[in-house]
């Protein structure tokens, strides 16, 4: 669900000058089982997805870079029931509860007071919501010193509402990101305010979004002039407070750990995996590629 919600996405705090271009694709898949029931609530989020994401970065001003993001979700029973269970066993994470349905089935609804309020269509592709978020640059951190941005965005209403790929409405919210350097290492973090619209669904089911609040934190060491190591731990806070099932009643807690490495065109990829810490109510494994070029 939270798919349907604007996101600010880690970023350099550091904006593109006058003129300038980034452009930047990432493909992202993860595995999610959620189960809970109440009196008159069920959260049955159990399923793989698949998230493809291309942005466009436009610097506008001396201080200030705008960017537009179009996404495309699909959603399946997938593959990696099995795997998960084993990963978790091995490492003695939490599982989630995976033997609590068959393997390899697939549903995705939350009802509240005996009525649907959110479902999403499987085996079908869908655009999600678009945001459009603007970076001031406060803080360049030419010296040395902490780099400081300010953001704020907007997501229009896009991605189908019945489909569960957007949830009908305009988001709008606010952040901060900041990074520093320290010889091979670099530090970031970010913090962000986000006010989601509801869905006819989720009114009709009395579920309202609460006011969402992020945060980041990652580090990235320079092995060499190509090749970085990455990893950052992703806040999330909980859904809703309309329904107190612990799936959507609790806050989310991601570890991402990956590798980048730059290329002689002037491009960057990455690649890793994401871990979730909770095991209540975000995914519960992931694995991402991305690339970015600037021009």
């Amino acid at each position: 669900m939270k798919l349907g919600v604007l996101a600010f996405r880690p970023r350099a705090p550091q904006v593109l000058e006058k003129g300038k271009h980034r452009l930047e694709a990432q493909s992202a898949y993860s595995s999610i089982f959620e189960n809970g029931t109440g009196d008159a609530e069920q959260v049955v989020l159990d399923g793989e997805l698949w998230t493809n994401r291309i942005a466009w970065r436009h610097g506008v001003g001396a201080a200030t870079d705008i960017e537009v993001e179009l996404g495309l979700l699909y959603a399946s029973s997938g593959f990696l029931d099995g795997f998960i269970e084993g990963w978790h066993d091995t490492f003695a994470l939490p599982g989630g509860g995976y033997d609590e349905r068959p393997r390899y089935a697939y549903e995705m609804s939350v009802v509240n007071n005996n009525t649907q309020a959110y479902r999403l269509d499987d085996n079908e592709p869908g655009l999600l919501d678009l945001p459009i978020i603007v970076t001031h640059e406060l803080l360049s951190g030419a010296d040395g010193s902490t780099a400081l941005s300010v953001r704020a965005g907007i997501e229009l209403p896009t991605g189908s509402e019945s489909g569960g790929f957007g949830n009908g409405g305009i988001d709008w919210g606010f952040a901060a990101c900041a990074a520093r350097d320290i010889g091979r290492w670099s530090w970031n973090a970010g913090l962000d305010w986000v006010q989601a619209g509801e869905s006819d669904a989720m009114r009709a089911a009395g579920v309202d979004y609460a006011a969402d609040w992020g945060a980041y934190a990652g580090t990235e060491y320079r092995w060499n002039e190509t090749l970085s190591i990455l990893s950052a731990l992703q806040f999330d806070s909980r859904l809703s407070h309309d329904v107190e099932i612990k799936e959507l009643d609790n806050p989310m807690l991601m570890l991402d750990i990956g590798v980048a490495w730059d290329t002689a065109s002037g491009s960057r990829w990455h690649m890793g995996f994401s871990e979730d810490l909770v095991a209540e109510s975000g995914p519960d494994f992931g694995v991402f590629l991305g690339w970015a070029w600037g021009f």
